[in-house]
This record gives structure tokens, sequence and C-alpha cells, in this order.
């Protein structure tokens, strides 16, 4: 194992371990399996407590395709991420280019659900040139239905219809 994938699993143990909300989650999910076959796309701060939250949808049966925020990704996170099969994109950058790129790789996998807490979907329709975000859902296959049939597959309130 090498240095920074041991640093980042420390770090994540020890969240992990703070974290009993989600560790009851991960056992609802385990056997449940909401996110069966389905991909969850994310652009987030890549840090120990989004890894846990990550975990837990992996556990829920998600696969993960992701990115961090511009300058905020800890490598040593990124690490952990990818040993657990995930595939994450790029490392700690203040690149621009670089990010929106990334960010075109997540939407290109055509995810089912999208956790972004960095608006960078919109990045993605300026880069593209498109006039508007409706556009942007059609290259990235998100229309309302889809999102609707998600929410109603993964989401425990989900009314039926």
């Amino acid at each position: 194992m090498n240095e920074l994938l041991e640093k980042g699993q420390s770090r994540v143990n020890w969240i992990r371990s703070r974290m009993q909300l989600l560790r009851n989650v991960q056992e609802v999910f385990e056997r449940e399996k909401p996110f069966k076959n389905k991909t969850i796309g994310v652009s987030l701060h890549l840090e120990p407590k989004t890894a846990v939250l990550l975990e837990t949808l992996k556990i829920g049966g998600a696969k993960i395709v992701g990115t961090g925020n511009l300058g905020s990704t800890q490598d040593d996170i990124v690490e952990v991420l990818k040993s657990w099969g995930m595939t994450i994109y790029g490392e700690r950058s203040t690149d621009k280019e670089e990010h929106l790129s990334n960010v075109v790789k997540i939407v290109s996998a055509k995810p089912d659900l999208l956790l972004d807490n960095g608006a960078d979907l919109r990045s993605v329709q300026e880069l593209l040139g498109h006039q508007s975000l409706s556009t942007t859902q059609v290259y990235t296959h998100l229309t309302t239905k889809r999102m609707r049939e998600s929410y109603d597959d993964a989401h425990p309130r989900a009314e039926a219809g």
C-alpha cells in the first residue's frame, strides 16, 4: 500500500467512526441496494466526509464516477476512492480547463444522478456553448422523466406513479 493511500484510509476511518448516521444508512443500503444499476456522477469536495458519503452510495449499489472541485481535491482521498473501485478523474489542481475536462468526463458517463455542489453543470453548459441548460440536459440525457424515474427508483419516500 502506498503512503498516500495509507494516509487517506486513516483519515477516512477516523471520520467514519464519528458518522453514526451514515453507518446506519450503510446497514440499510447493504440489504436494500437502492442504487443498484445506477451511476452517480459527482463533482464535490473530495475529503474524508465526502468519501464516507460516496462509500455509502456504493454500498447501496451505485457505480460512482467523479471528480473533485477546483482547488479542493485531497489526493489521499482520491486514492482511497479509487481503491474502492470508483472512477475518479483528476487530482488537486487549480487549472480550470483541466477541471472542466474532468466534469465533461463525468457527464459523458451518462449518470442517472448528479451530486454537485459547485454548479459545474452550468460550467459544462458554458463550455459546450449551449444557450440553455435544457440543451445541456439533452446532451447529458437528463430529462425530467428520467430524473423522476431515478427519484422514484431510489428515494425511499417516493410515491409510485
